[in-house]
């Protein structure tokens, strides 16, 4: 059925209307968006939105969400691209005037058939939703992340008639913290909590400044509510489809747990920066907590693969 509708969308490539960001005369062609507030906005048919925030940290992971107004599965598309600002492109408020790079090429891409790798995240279906409301989702993960960037978020309306939306920016630390050793498996210290829908992945990592001596690390994935797949651990690699240290279960009903120790046979536990992803099933949100902990030498040798 997703098929037959998109296919009667209009193919509106090189019709772009002038991009609009709220109702109001006079407003910037580009709008700031304050962390965890939400911004009421109105996409025309084949025109754009711009809104952009722009990192605090080198180690937060920065999420979009699109409410649109609408029942429609393709009401809008979104889409995640980042650029450098200059001074020059700063009006007196300091907002911004003028971009680098060229935000709406992932949609001509797209709808040309060629693949929109040039935009960080995008999201043109939403399976999330109701009657009245889908939910749209892209996120900048601290893989791209860096303090003081500019990360524009560009809203297309894909249907025939205007689609008024709701638009928040979130952003959270992705940096995990190590229990310490002897801490106890109920202890909450070391974990942190997090969110992802649709077949994203939410990035958090963990830095270690030297290989240990002895002892080693736990690795805990607990899937809380919702729908998840898999979790990855990685080390000095943020994503991709190679270069898992591990690939861990989380799919099925009712709560999960999975966990991972390093050093592990062959796999030694080296100085670095260790990745940990967590994968949320399709058409559906889930809820998780990572825990990392210090196992001393007796607590490795006790410890399994996955729980």
């Amino acid at each position: 059925m997703w098929i037959a509708f998109l296919l009667v969308q209009p193919i509106q490539i090189f019709a772009y209307a002038d991009a609009l960001n709220t109702s109001t005369p006079g407003a910037p062609s580009y709008q700031k968006l304050t962390f965890g507030a939400w911004t009421p906005g109105i996409v025309e048919s084949g025109s754009w939105v711009d809104y952009y925030a722009v990192a605090v940290s080198d180690d937060e992971s920065i999420e979009f969400e699109v409410v649109a107004q609408s029942g429609s599965v393709a009401a809008l598309s979104i889409y995640v691209n980042d650029g450098d600002i200059g001074p020059a492109q700063l009006g007196d408020s300091g907002e911004v005037t003028t971009v680098s790079v060229d935000l709406h090429a992932a949609e001509a891409q797209r709808r040309l058939g060629v693949s929109a790798a040039s935009s960080l995240d995008a999201s043109w279906v939403s399976p999330i939703g109701n009657e009245t409301h889908r939910h749209f989702y892209a996120s900048v993960s601290p893989c791209y992340a860096m303090k003081g960037k500019y990360y524009f978020l560009s809203v297309y309306g894909s249907t025939w008639s205007n689609v008024a939306f709701q638009v928040r920016a979130t952003h959270t630390s992705a940096r995990l913290i190590i229990a310490p050793q002897g801490s106890s498996s109920t202890s909450t210290f070391g974990s942190k909590s997090g969110r992802v829908c649709d077949g994203k992945y939410a990035h958090m990592f963990f830095d270690l400044p030297n290989r240990p001596s002895h002892g080693g690390i736990s690795f805990a994935v607990e899937k809380r509510s919702g729908a998840l797949d898999e979790w990855y651990l990685r080390y000095e690699r943020c994503a991709g489809p190679t270069g898992n240290l591990f690939k861990g279960n989380l799919f099925g009903h009712g709560l999960t747990t999975s966990s991972y120790v390093l050093p592990r046979g062959d796999t030694r536990l080296e100085a670095g920066r260790y990745y940990v992803s967590v994968r949320a099933s399709l058409d559906m949100c889930g809820e998780f907590a990572i825990k990392l902990a210090n196992l001393t030498s007796s607590q490795l040798a006790l410890s399994s693969d996955e729980v």
